[in-house]
């Protein structure tokens, strides 16, 4: 989710809903390259590889997020991705559409869920 989000959010406003900055984490770099790789999705609730090269591509184009450990430690390999996305970039692509369509939705419950988890009031 973290990953999804930090297109459409500023570092700021995740850690409010995540309580830190997963991609200014050392330790989870491996992690973020496991959503990344192809054939693999390590675990059922993450996105595919194409939504997570292109959160990726996003994220390295965006002033916010470029440097962090994650962007920096991966930069080379997701630099070497981009002709993997490149029609996705050009001329749109459905999954970010929808992505940017129900952003407000996502973040909406993904806050829920996180208050809920705190046991502070929805």
């Amino acid at each position: 989710m973290f990953l999804v989000l930090a297109p459409f959010l500023g570092p700021d406003r995740l850690v409010a809903i995540f309580g830190r900055n997963l991609l200014d984490d050392p330790g989870q770099v491996e992690g973020f390259w496991d959503l990344c790789a192809a054939g693999r999705k390590p675990y059922e609730c993450v996105g595919e590889q194409r939504e997570s090269l292109l959160a990726f591509l996003f994220l390295l184009e965006n002033p916010a997020w470029r440097d962090s450990t994650v962007m920096a430690a991966l930069r080379a390999e997701l630099e070497a991705c981009r002709e993997l996305l490149a029609g996705d970039l050009e001329g749109g692509v459905p999954v970010m559409e929808a992505a940017a369509a129900t952003r407000d939705r996502v973040i909406r419950l993904v806050t829920q869920a996180v208050s809920r988890d705190r046991g502070l009031a929805p």
